[in-house]
């Protein structure tokens, strides 16, 4: 909606100068339901859908069906007014389709990501597959002080010329304080799973970088990680449950100091 407000004769005077009489402001309903991402979605990329919710905000669940394709986008999702433990947005490929629902982006040294969560709560990502397809540069799942928020049954991926590739700032699920850097600590991520996942190739597998400082969780369970350079698992300062993950790590050209999980 685009609402314009205007005045006229102010003080009951003439007015002689017509560039402040005028204001524009656009507003969005809020979200709440089911909506689809894709072709012949409601949305046809993640960008429109992620720009009405930045506009709109929740009023009640929210779920982005995404449909078969393969979207070539780097995008963000931040703080979402109206999100929580009720009103949750998730992300859902549905249940068995990750491989026919990719997410895919060639990303930079200032924006390594795909797909990144930065401060945001309450969000489901599941059942897709994220990947990065730079040579240097990678964080196909990128988690920046976020809180509350689930990724699970997706492949998550160091593709393309990263596949093979032994550069430090290649990871496949970065959880951190810092959209370029991947060692600056986060003391705000709290209570993130990284769950089921498929994980595949860079210089990590999953990379957690927090502050023992604050009382903060996250975890990583159920997970297969494959062709991890140097750790598979790297989790520093931050209290990380981890079970029941099984870890392959780089078989030809790997390091000798390289450990399924360095803690």
């Amino acid at each position: 909606t685009n609402l314009s407000v205007f005045t006229s004769n102010p003080n009951g005077l003439t007015d002689t100068y017509f560039n402040n009489d005028t204001t524009n402001l656009s507003l969005c309903v809020a979200m709440s339901g089911a909506y689809s991402i894709g072709p012949a979605g409601d949305f046809t990329t993640f960008a429109q859908a992620i720009a009405q919710l930045n506009c709109a905000g929740v009023s009640g669940p929210v779920t982005f069906n995404v449909l078969s394709n393969t979207f070539t986008e780097q995008f963000s999702i931040g703080v979402i007014q109206g999100a929580s433990a009720i009103n949750t947005i998730t992300f859902d490929g549905g249940a068995g389709n990750a491989s026919s629902r990719i997410l895919t982006f060639a990303g930079s040294a200032a924006n390594p990501h795909t797909f990144r969560l930065n401060g945001t709560q309450f969000v489901n990502i599941r059942n897709l597959t994220i990947r990065s397809t730079d040579g240097v540069n990678g964080w196909p799942m990128s988690i920046v002080d976020a809180k509350n928020c689930i990724v699970s049954n997706c492949n998550i991926e160091v593709a393309g010329a990263g596949a093979s590739a032994t550069g430090s700032n290649l990871a496949a699920v970065v959880l951190n304080g810092s959209t370029t850097s991947m060692s600056t600590v986060s003391s705000a991520i709290h209570n993130v799973y990284i769950d089921s996942n498929k994980i595949k190739n860079g210089y990590y597998g999953i990379y957690v970088n927090g502050n023992l400082v604050n009382a903060n969780y996250t975890y990583t369970r159920n997970n297969t990680i494959d062709s991890a350079y140097l750790y598979g698992i790297y989790s520093n300062n931050m209290t990380h449950k981890c079970n029941n993950n099984r870890i392959y790590m780089r078989v030809i050209g790997g390091p000798s100091n390289s450990a399924g999980i360095f803690i």
